[in-house]
């Protein structure tokens, strides 16, 4: 699963290659392997299926609507909202996710940096440029959840009460 989660971030011959190999069409009478596996008992599975999930529906990619089609066709949608209810905290926020900073740096070349800490994605900072997620201008766009990945894993104290 992390290797189709990487081959769906490629370029759109890649991501059709996945979304035909994990969404069969609707005539098939085959449930989605995605659904099985977005159930699994192993955290690390699941939120490897979220991420595929993200990177074949990036909005800004050409092929993306018809992607999201696919998912909701397969009822992909429906399960990725039965698991904002899942008491794996990583899988949950990942969900939530719409980017991993990669980048302590906000901007690059006078625009902000994808991947930094004002990518795209997680809003607009500017009157004249669109949210990459929900395509609002500044005033209208909510604002969007990032996630960082730490070196090392962190014990949160108040999160054992």
């Amino acid at each position: 699963m992390y290797v189709l989660s990487n081959v769906a971030s490629g370029n759109e011959f890649h991501k059709e290659a996945v979304t035909n190999q994990l969404f069969p069409q609707i005539g098939d009478n085959i449930q989605s392997i995605m659904i099985k596996l977005l159930q699994s008992n192993d955290s690390r599975l699941r939120t490897a299926c979220v991420w595929t999930v993200v990177n074949l529906t990036f909005p800004s990619r050409p092929g993306a609507h018809s992607r999201v089609a696919k998912l909701q066709n397969a009822c992909i949608t429906s399960q990725l909202k039965d698991m904002l209810n899942d008491p794996c905290l990583d899988v949950k926020v990942r969900q939530m996710s719409v980017v991993q900073i990669e980048h302590s740096e906000m901007m690059e070349r006078g625009k902000p940096k994808p991947g930094g800490l004002s990518d795209p994605r997680l809003g607009t900072i500017d009157q004249k440029i669109k949210c990459e997620t929900c395509m609002a201008n500044m005033a209208e766009c909510p604002g969007h959840f990032g996630h960082l990945e730490l070196a090392k894993p962190m014990f949160l104290i108040f999160l054992s009460f």
